[in-house]
């Protein structure tokens, strides 16, 4: 299967408008479409995370001059169907102009909200995902940021917060503190007119029993070891003495 990808930058009251296809892009070639190149376009997608899309644009793109950080809306379509969707975050410019930009996905809006001071007791899982997700959505439409509402998806985590106790902590850190005690896996969903959801999820309604092989299916691997945390010696010195 060939899939056919594009990608559409939307800014505040405007429609999307497509300013890569990669059906007619190309520098070099015959009868591409210069006005709809990026130059390495790459989309990231990691498990219950937001993912991220880079690419390079260059002045002959008709986006060049449209596209704002953190303003302009991002969207990448696979076969026709929103697949992917986010904002600008980093951009640089190098000698000849071309400016490199790296957007991150639409989870990320929730490290724009906080939750506020609030006591929960004996709550399901479930719901107190839920509470989060409404928060979120109430200060993005009291900041008239309606480009940052997440809708609440499927949710099929199950279990119960016994005693839980927030504080102003960003919404995203709260919700990744859920994923290390409850598990299962966020997953953001799309359409065209705008619309966003997020489900939690115990496990994937699909799973391939494709085997993924080296220089078969396997496109990309990197490992890599950080020495920071690497202790040489430890030495054990006993519990601090205490005093009454």
């Amino acid at each position: 299967m060939i899939f056919l990808y594009s990608a559409y930058y939307k800014n505040a009251n405007e429609d999307p408008v497509c300013f890569y296809d990669n059906s007619v892009s190309g520098f070099g070639i015959n009868g591409a479409n210069h006005a709809l190149t990026l130059i390495d376009p790459v989309l990231t997608l990691e498990d219950s995370l937001a993912g991220e899309f880079n690419f390079t644009i260059t002045q002959d793109n008709l986006a060049y001059d449209e596209i704002e950080k953190l303003t302009t809306v991002i969207e990448v379509w696979k076969n026709g169907s929103v697949y992917w969707r986010g904002r600008i975050t980093e951009q640089s410019s190098d000698f000849f102009k071309q400016i490199s930009m790296h957007s991150e996905g639409s989870m990320a809006y929730l490290n724009d909200s906080f939750a506020p001071y609030k006591v929960y007791n004996n709550i399901p899982v479930d719901e107190y995902f839920k509470n989060l997700i409404r928060n979120h959505n109430k200060i993005m439409e009291e900041k008239g940021d309606n480009d940052k509402i997440i809708n609440i998806g499927n949710v099929t985590v199950t279990g119960n917060v016994a005693r839980k106790v927030t504080n102003y902590e960003n919404t995203m850190t709260l919700v990744q503190e859920l994923l290390d005690n409850y598990g299962g896996h966020l997953q953001m969903v799309y359409d065209h007119d705008g619309y966003q959801a997020i489900n939690w999820l115990a496990d994937y309604p699909r799973q391939s029993t494709q085997a993924i092989q080296f220089r078969t299916n396997l496109m990309d691997y990197t490992s890599q070891f950080d020495e920071s945390d690497f202790c040489t010696a430890v030495i054990p010195l006993g519990e601090k003495i205490k005093r009454t």
